[in-house]
């Protein structure tokens, strides 16, 4: 195995941003398939961690999980695996199965564990709704990049739902069409969230659409006393729809409430 050329391949897996979207793509697939055929000739941990990243970076979580995997069962136990295969859960809708790797990168990073770790594990937290340990893990965040606004409004908003209070703008234009607008299925939302994905928001306006924009889709739909077929319906689609979490699975367990 060419140590070199590894290291050179590695070089383009991190070079997404110096490109266009579709050559970064097609560089990380380009890696990605040299693996393939090294792995196939000698499989090892230091392998499927770089493939893994090579499917990071195309978007192809999935993938990627599967790869950490596997380099964490050859004993690649370094911050670094734990830290991307988390990201790569988060990405996916996946916050409770994120955490314990996110726990294990800050762990074994010890001192050197960084911003970006804490900052997405009190992302992981916040979807969680388990506001006290985002708040914790935002403000550690901070104290390591205090430049940083985007922690510093999540974290805001963190502290806004820990005491009940809404962090929604009502008079947003976009919040404005999500309150007015009657969503016929859930199909109609999921295009409306592809929609607010291309407007080009930023992170904070973009979450803010999103927590709304879950809850009213589903109200419109299934309205206030839903059917236990209907909620058997609602469970099922939960489990396809990601971007309809985490504010559809609080819904869904409201209606389980409501009507026992």
């Amino acid at each position: 195995m060419n140590r070199q050329i590894i290291f050179l391949v590695s070089l383009f897996l991190f070079s997404f941003s110096a490109f266009s979207q579709n050559q970064g793509y097609e560089t990380n697939m380009k890696a990605v398939m040299y693996f393939d055929n090294l792995i196939h000739q000698t499989p090892s941990a230091e392998l499927h961690y770089q493939r893994a990243m090579g499917y990071f970076y195309i978007g192809d979580y999935t993938s990627a999980i599967k790869d950490f995997d596997k380099a964490i069962q050859l004993d690649y136990n370094k911050p670094e695996a734990f830290y991307f295969r988390a990201l790569a859960k988060e990405n996916d809708g996946m916050y409770k199965e994120a955490l314990p790797d996110y726990d294990k990168a800050i762990q074994l990073s010890g001192a050197t564990a960084n911003y970006f770790m804490y900052m997405h594990r009190g992302y992981s937290h916040y979807n969680l709704f388990m506001y006290p340990q985002a708040i914790e893990d935002f403000n550690k965040a901070i104290a390591l990049n205090p430049s940083d606004d985007e922690t510093k409004h999540l974290l805001e908003r963190a502290i806004a739902k820990r005491d009940g209070k809404s962090t929604i703008d009502p008079n947003d234009e976009i919040q404005k069409y999500i309150a007015t607008h009657k969503f016929s299925s859930i199909a109609e939302g999921a295009a409306y969230y592809d929609k607010l994905e291309h407007m080009g928001l930023t992170h904070i306006r973009f979450e803010d659409a999103c927590t709304s924009l879950r809850t009213k889709v589903i109200t419109d739909v299934y309205g206030d006393a839903p059917t236990a077929e209907q909620l058997e319906e609602l469970r099922d689609i939960l489990q396809r729809e990601r971007w309809l979490l985490p504010e559809g699975m609080e819904k869904y367990f409201h209606y389980v409430s409501e009507n026992p």
